[in-house]
């Protein structure tokens, strides 16, 4: 394996597209209340505009009185534009409409809110992404390294442990300081309205909701930025923070994504297998996108409802089945599912979108296009990070 990677560009810095394949939600922690803040009427979802209401409150006696006496429930949405068209709503008192309403669009419930820029358009934080391919190399790493069993037992912070042994001791050590990956441009399309649902195994399971959330629609197109800070990658600085052979897995991020990519789409096609038929078909269409990537291209899973096996090692957790049912009773993480056995999945269950009676697609997968990445083949037996006395 070569000792460095000569990158070819002169800026090192590429463009990146962001296409997603399923919903994506990327949350900013807070919850929109349906009847305040959020209007349900006429099929559609309105988000209103509080400045809108307040003028509209201020002009209007009977909402002042209510004001004074404390009636909230006068000045929810519903009642003060009860006298109003839909059309009036949508051009007057909305910031964004969205197709569809909750389930059960009770006032005072709740619909998580999606990030957005201060003109209310979504957009997907560098800091998302560079979360994921973090956890790509982590994963490509423990390929050919064996996994320290034992530290990941100890402990509440096993994954911050594995991270300093793969990236280094402290922030000013870890060599992806190299990468940096910018926030996309917005999205121009408004969010749309998912309803989500904890799906079993199973051909008809139940449907266990969770909480309705905004979204950015599949197929939408973003665009980020990758850069590359060259002389972070040299051997003066490899030799005084203490890096090692880093940026062959840096160039190839793109066929490690895809093997990390293959294995996940696998295990969840074997978690489907027994239905429901409908996410079956969802990871059918990824597994042959996966196998027509052009190789500046990777398929990744990001945001919030992905579950334990997009953010963790997962396979890699799991390929020893006794230590890893350890690993589960030692973090208390079993709970209730006493009657489970070693190689049971796990989780047991997944997050799916759930739409007209039926079970739909798993959230978060994308597909990155990195324009005019020039990556390496993945070697045969790829060695992991070194540092440079090891």
């Amino acid at each position: 394996m070569p000792r460095d990677v000569k990158w070819r560009s002169p800026n090192m810095r590429w463009q990146v597209t962001i296409e997603t394949l399923t919903p994506v939600h990327i949350g900013s922690g807070r919850m929109l209340q349906l009847g305040y803040e959020l209007l349900c009427r006429g099929g559609k979802t309105y988000r209103l505009d509080q400045q809108a209401l307040s003028n509209l409150i201020a002009d209007s006696p009977d909402a002042l009185n209510a004001l004074s006496a404390n009636k909230w429930e006068a000045l929810s949405g519903d009642q003060l534009l009860a006298g109003h068209t839909d059309e009036e709503v949508q051009e007057r008192f909305a910031r964004y409409t969205m197709l569809g309403t909750p389930r059960i669009p009770e006032k005072g419930k709740g619909v998580q809110e999606l990030l957005k820029d201060a003109d209310d358009r979504p957009y997907i934080p560098g800091s998302t992404l560079k979360g994921a391919l973090r956890t790509v190399l982590l994963w490509g790493v423990h390929q050919v390294r064996p996994l320290d069993h034992d530290s990941v037992l100890r402990g509440d912070r096993a994954a911050a442990r594995l991270e300093k042994q793969v990236f280094g001791d402290s922030p000013h050590s870890d060599w992806l300081r190299a990468l940096r990956v910018g926030d996309s441009a917005a999205c121009e399309s408004s969010p749309a309205l998912l309803e989500t649902g904890i799906c079993h195994q199973g051909a008809n399971p139940d449907m266990q909701p969770a909480d309705p959330m905004e979204a950015i629609g599949a197929g939408a197109k973003m665009v980020s930025e990758i850069r590359i800070q060259r002389h972070l990658l040299s051997s003066r600085v490899a030799r005084e923070v203490g890096w090692g052979n880093y940026s062959p897995w840096l160039a190839a991020l793109c066929p490690l994504a895809r093997a990390w990519t293959e294995q996940r789409i696998a295990d969840e096609q074997r978690f489907f297998a027994a239905g429901p038929p409908v996410p079956q078909g969802t990871y059918t269409r990824l597994q042959k996108k996966v196998a027509d990537l052009q190789p500046n291209q990777m398929v990744l899973q990001i945001g919030a409802r992905t579950g334990w096996q997009a953010k963790t090692l997962g396979s890699v957790l799991q390929a020893d089945s006794g230590r890893f049912e350890v690993l589960l009773a030692e973090h208390n993480m079993i709970g209730g599912d006493e009657g489970r056995f070693p190689g049971d999945p796990w989780p047991s269950t997944r997050t799916l979108t759930y739409r007209d009676d039926q079970w739909k697609e798993p959230l978060g997968w994308i597909c990155l296009t990195i324009d005019g990445w020039r990556t390496t083949d993945l070697p045969t037996k790829f060695s992991p990070p070194r540092r440079p006395e090891e």
